[in-house]
């Protein structure tokens, strides 16, 4: 599965670079992910979160997939929300916690 249709899965954010590019270049995609990101763009945040659970344009890496999905889940995103209580439940990329997977 691409990190596009993971976002989509997710409850998608839209493609900044334009869909052609994106489909061209996904760590292209990923670099402008970054840096939005980087800014405090949660739909970014978000987005990054799902290509680093993926795979997609970057190494696959649950803890770090986990980490931008609770910046973005900080400022109300409601997809990181969702992914992060997720990752909590099932213990992808950091430890199982039930209780803070349910708050």
């Amino acid at each position: 599965m691409t990190w596009r249709a993971f976002a989509i899965l997710g409850g998608a954010v839209a493609l900044w670079a334009g869909a052609a590019a994106a489909q061209d270049d996904p760590a292209a995609s990923f670099r402008q992910a970054l840096a939005l990101a980087k800014k405090g763009d949660r739909d970014a945040q978000c987005a990054l979160g799902a290509m680093y659970h993926a795979g997609e344009g970057t190494a696959q890496d649950p803890a770090e997939a986990v980490r931008w999905y609770r910046k973005a889940a900080e400022q109300g995103q409601s997809t990181a929300q969702y992914r992060l209580a997720l990752c909590l439940e099932q213990g992808d990329g950091i430890g199982r916690d039930a209780s803070e997977a349910v708050r």
